[in-house]
């Protein structure tokens, strides 16, 4: 009879609470860092917010490239004009320098033109901000390559259950 009261109280299934830390982590983060030195204009997200790859999350400010865009195609005009009134007047060396210089900075202006085209700095992939609350930075200056916004998507997530050894 004894054997039979504990097997009829095994058949019933009873509540055992066990108290541990729980750690969730996205499998997968990317880092969105600042593609070249500049100021922060504005930031648009901030943690836990949800994004879509290729939302703006943030926009770096444009004014000193354009105005050092503008200047160094003023100054290639001049080297181009400086390289055609030297054929002109047939002074090989002259030529040869205001080319130079021309091509010098026809690659200014196409370093320049790429910067200004890539002010906005967008969300590689869909998920969430992790870290990057960057709306009191604004106006702060960033570095190439500094980490501005860690991104995850919520697909796959691990989680990470510390179980007493007391309990286990």
């Amino acid at each position: 009879t004894i054997a039979f009261v504990v097997l009829a109280t095994l058949l019933f299934p009873i509540t055992y609470r066990v108290g541990a830390e729980c750690v969730v982590q996205p499998v997968m983060r990317r880092t969105v860092a600042a593609p070249f030195e500049n100021r922060l204009y504005r930031s648009y997200v901030k943690p836990g917010d949800e994004v879509e790859a290729g939302q703006v999350l943030a926009e770096l400010d444009g004014r000193e490239i354009r105005v050092a865009l503008a200047e160094a195609i003023a100054a290639q005009s001049a080297a181009v004009k400086k390289r055609d009134n030297a054929m002109v007047s047939e002074d090989p060396a002259t030529f040869q320098m205001a080319q130079l210089e021309a091509d010098r900075l026809a690659l200014e202006v196409e370093r320049l033109q790429f910067r200004s085209d890539n002010l906005s700095i967008r969300s590689p992939i869909d998920g969430v901000v992790l870290t990057g609350d960057l709306e009191r930075s604004e106006g702060v200056p960033v570095s190439s390559g500094q980490k501005l916004f860690e991104v995850a998507p919520l697909e796959e997530m691990l989680m990470e259950i510390a179980i007493p050894e007391t309990e286990v």
